[in-house]
């Protein structure tokens, strides 16, 4: 007999309200059997949650304000309280997300309007926790509206999220059968794309100030493998304040759904479209297949459907993987027989030009892309991959592997140290070893897994226990090695498994997993293997505490033994580390050994540390320059969290709300302004009418109508995007508070707007905020200084994003990474030095001259690197106008009394064609900053002769400042160079 499909009704998803009469009507049976049905939700989803986090009643806290105190290992606590609605109960658990539930938490319909997912509306003591009305308490990221993440973006990542929540959000509004729309995310490894996504995903379903919460929104997330479902879920559950395990569902083979649910994210790979039957077909009691869900969400949802596709982890195990890949997305971008086209796809990639392709002439394209060096500059990723191998022709794996332990084990002794004295949570890198693969046919590998943990263990001041070993290879069992079993961990529960210390893998570790505490590696493979070992490096190159750390360098880095790589094999790895056209990681340094030296403070040098913390150095701007008035409240919120200033976000709001007030004011005295206004307040349009008998127009008329609400929230958005932050809508609740009639505050919102795209306004604002994030800045400088380094980089990248050089004063680290080269040569009294005491580096004849000079008579010196941290900087401006950084040569420190003197001295050649800008940099820096030095010089080889010229001198300052070229400067030398 054929099945019939149950019979299906209408979803709607409107929250179900009843009247206090219908209320009324209900008998005391009615109301039981809802508090009974109440009574068992509750107790169901607490026992879930207990399940999924490990909770246990003796374990919790609550109050009635809402805040949960959850002491155990999870971050989620479970629900301790229940109420019911004022509407039947759903008739399932999942629909609970289509109710109106009335949180617990010193909520009352009068003060605001009911909204699930919107945090602003309820107290600021609650945060929603989604359909179940779980509460989780505000966490530092959250504090003065900085957003729903857990994670505080680093200013790229905002703007990115900006961006794409904009286009987003254009393309939904005009993406349908006939005009199918992809937006591309292109970013490069460590980038953060899934947190990109994921808080376009928030913005999306809570709303923000550009459009309100959108609840009935779908999104289908698609990777290559199940691995990467399961790493993107874990990742999202754990940065995000709003979506949680009931708002995520990874798609398995028993999915049997008319229509995805409005409201939820759903994860699904191409492998089990390709290879799971139970998932395309129909089979007993499977009334749709996966595909029939699908047509019929894109049917009924149209671009409120979204689907992602996750190319950024791409790297198929086998060329027909990534063949069948690409024909299943083929299907989502251009449609089937099974399912239509869907009208809105996101595409997230590493290399964007492979999904260009698949989408070239089927839609309209939307780009957001995200530049290399700013991940770079971010601090996400590691400065530095150091590469280790083999010299000569000699079998030397084993030592290798015990040179790679002892690296491995100093990391794990500085990190603790550095955890240990920071207060962070502590950071233990894994020891990632490659093994070969085994004969054809069989399983496991040709290399002596018992020799190598024997090694490991001898090199170790104590044997690691067997679970600290584990493998990750392609059979997914346990390995038995002569009674010592290592067990399996998948790649996607590596970074998280705390017992873990030593990993052994083939390939299957190149793509489908991150873990940035994975810092050493070594590899059996041979050289033909280059690409792996550059995927595998893409992987691990994401810093652990999502930051640089400046107190020691060398924690900044990745380290790779290759025994089996000659010269040659070893350059096939740099050439696609540093090559800028792949998707393995942004172009990064790369080192051999014995390049990188890590040197340490010499400890005869603690003045002249002392000393260098109180020169004054300077920030320069970098490529994108935050809004100031972001920079500002990013650091009134920071000062909030850190306790330095509770009013800090209120004061900030309060100032430019003032200012704004002010220019409203001047504005409406304006004929230009109120005519703006006005104009944007009514919408004019003709009508023509044709007659069709005399084959003419014969009337022609001109109407006026207001503008929609619509219209003018389209406008009031717009303007919003100009002030950045959401002040617009914070200056317009003032401006219309106490106001009850509807039309003047609809005037007031039109007012507000076209103030906003006044550009003096604007400009006013930012100048308003650059200069009080000046002043919180100097006025705070001893509280941020003495924070942790974790909230000072905080601090150092607020102050970085200004628009124009910022003065700061610099951290020196206790060790510092140095890179050598083969003609480096060794020199005495420098502040950092290597275990000989020594600090080495090749220096050009100018350099030499001035070192042979300046040594002998200086109690230290300091070789003042470029595009460090820690790099002594002064800001410089080209012809253009553009700030660039200059960082004078040398520092040297001389006695005089009972203190130190500092000297700047830069050799720069007058041949050089930014000689004469850098120049006028230094002028101006001594022109401010002289009297903080004892000298500041500029020096060169001029007619065989080493010649200086003293900035203090304002004389020689002025002839500066008035220099057109270099034979200007080359003239000057000789005039008054000494």
């Amino acid at each position: 007999m054929a099945q019939v499909p149950p019979v299906s009704t209408p979803t709607d998803t409107s929250p179900t309200t009843t009247t206090k009469t219908d209320s009324k009507r209900m008998s005391s049976s009615s109301v039981s059997t809802i508090w009974i049905l109440t009574w068992w939700s509750w107790a169901d989803i607490s026992t879930r949650w207990s399940r999924f986090c490990g909770w246990r009643p003796d374990r919790l806290e609550s109050s009635r304000s809402g805040t949960v105190t959850h002491p155990g290992p999870c971050r989620m606590a479970p629900p301790t309280e229940f109420c019911l609605t004022s509407s039947i109960w759903p008739s399932s658990p999942r629909n609970l997300s289509h109710a109106r539930l009335l949180p617990m938490c010193g909520w009352s319909p009068t003060r605001r309007p009911v909204s699930l997912r919107c945090a602003r509306p309820y107290p600021s003591t609650c945060r929603s926790g989604g359909s179940t009305g779980i509460t989780r308490a505000t966490s530092p990221s959250t504090v003065g509206g900085a957003g729903l993440m857990r994670l505080v973006l680093k200013d790229f990542q905002q703007a990115a999220v900006e961006d794409l929540t904009t286009r987003v959000r254009q393309a939904a509004s005009i993406a349908g059968p006939n005009s199918p729309q992809a937006v591309v995310l292109s970013a490069p490894t460590g980038a953060g794309k899934t947190v990109i996504a994921t808080r376009l995903l928030e913005r999306i379903l809570q709303g923000d100030h550009q459009q309100g919460p959108d609840d009935q929104a779908i999104f289908l997330w698609i990777t290559d493998l199940p691995e990467l479902n399961l790493q993107t879920y874990n990742k999202m559950l754990n940065t995000s304040d709003v979506l949680t395990p009931m708002d995520m569902e990874v798609i398995e083979s028993s999915f049997n759904q008319e229509v995805l649910s409005p409201g939820r994210l759903y994860f699904l790979n191409t492998q089990k479209l390709g290879r799971d039957k139970l998932l395309t077909t129909l089979g007993d009691k499977k009334w749709w297949t996966i595909w029939q869900t699908l047509d019929n969400t894109i049917e009924r949802m149209g671009a409120r459907f979204v689907v992602i596709i996750d190319e950024a982890h791409r790297g198929m195990r086998t060329k027909g993987d990534e063949k069948n890949a690409e024909t299943i997305i083929q299907r989502f971008l251009k449609g089937t027989d099974e399912m239509r086209a869907s009208p809105l796809v996101l595409g997230i990639s590493a290399t964007p030009k492979r999904f260009n392709d698949l989408v070239a002439g089927s839609r309209t394209v939307h780009p957001v892309h995200v530049e290399p060096a700013e991940v770079r500059e971010s601090g996400l990723l590691k400065e530095r991959i150091v590469l280790h191998h083999s010299a000569d022709d000699q079998q030397i794996d084993i030592t290798l592997l015990r040179a790679a332990t002892r690296h491995w084990k100093d990391y794990t002794e500085r990190w603790a140290t550095y955890c240990a004295e920071q207060g962070e949570r502590p950071v233990v890198p894994l020891f990632i070893v490659q093994v070969e693969n085994a004969p054809k046919g069989k399983p496991g590998t040709r290399t002596d897994l018992n020799q190598a943990i024997q090694a490991i263990n001898e090199e170790l001041s104590a044997a690691l226990p067997n679970q600290a070993f584990r493998h990750s290879f392609d059979e997914a069992s346990h390995l038995d090695l002569d009674g010592r079993v290592i067990q399996y961990l998948a790649p996607s529960r590596i970074a998280a498994d705390r017992e873990v210390r030593v990993v052994f893998f083939k390939t299957a570790l190149s793509t489908g997993w991150d873990c940035p505490r994975a810092e050493t590696m070594m590899s059996y493979r041979r050289a033909k293997d280059a690409t792996y070992i550059a995927q595998l490096i893409g992987r691990m190159v994401r810093t652990p505490l999502a930051r640089r750390i400046n107190q020691d360098e060398s924690l900044n880095g990745v380290s790779l033994f290759l025994p089996h790589y000659d010269a040659q094999g070893v350059q096939s790895v740099v050439e696609r580390l540093t090559d800028s056209d792949h998707e393995y990681v942004p172009p990064v340094e790369v080192e051999q050994s014995g390049e990188a030296v890590t040197l340490h403070r010499a400890d005869d040098k603690a003045a002249i540390f002392e000393a260098l913390s109180k020169l004054p150095s300077y920030t320069v701007p970098t490529h994108r320059k935050a809004k100031q008035v972001r920079r500002l409240m990013s650091l009134a919120r920071a000062l909030g969290v850190d306790g330095i200033d509770q009013y800090a976000v209120s004061s900030a709001k309060s100032e430019i709300c003032a200012f704004l007030q002010s220019k409203l004011e001047e504005k409406r005295q304006d004929q230009t302004f109120q005519d703006k206004v006005r104009e944007k307040s009514l919408v004019t349009f003709g009508t023509l009418v044709f007659d069709l008998i005399e084959q003419r127009f014969v009337n022609t008329t001109v109407q006026e109508v207001e503008a929609s609400s619509e219209n003018i929230n389209d406008l009031f958005v717009e303007a919003g995007r100009k002030i950045a932050e959401g002040l617009h809508h914070e200056f317009w609740q003032r401006a219309v508070e106490g106001i009850d009639d509807v039309e003047q505050i609809a005037h007031a919102k039109i007012e507000v707007a076209v103030l906003l795209f006044a550009p003096e306004v604007i400009e006013g604002v930012e100048n308003l905020a650059r200069d009080r994030v000046g002043q919180w800045l100097s006025e705070y400088w001893e509280q941020i200084d003495g924070l942790p380094e974790s909230r000072r980089s905080v601090y150092h990248e607020i102050t970085g994003s200004s628009d124009q050089p910022a003065l700061i004063t610099i951290r020196y680290p206790e060790r510092v990474v140095w890179k050598c080269s083969a003609e480096a040569s060794g020199w005495g009294r420098h502040v950092y030095v290597d275990e000989g005491w020594t600090f080495s580096d090749h220096f050009n004849n100018l350099e030499e001259a001035v070192l042979k000079a300046e040594i002998p008579g200086c109690l230290g010196w300091l070789r003042n690197p470029a595009r460090k941290s820690w790099s002594f900087t002064l800001p410089y401006q080209r012809r253009n106008g553009e700030h660039q950084p200059v960082y004078p040569d040398f520092l040297f420190f001389r006695q005089d009394d009972d203190r130190i003197v500092v000297d700047i001295l830069d050799p720069h050649g007058t041949h050089l064609a930014d000689s004469v800008a850098k120049a006028k940099g230094l002028a101006l820096y001594a022109q401010e900053h002289g009297h903080r030095f004892g000298r500041i010089e500029i020096l060169d080889r001029i007619d065989g002769r080493l010649l200086r010229l003293d900035l203090k001198d304002h004389n020689i300052r002025d002839q500066i400042n008035t220099l057109a070229n270099n034979e200007g400067l080359i003239a000057l030398y000789r005039a008054s160079g000494r």
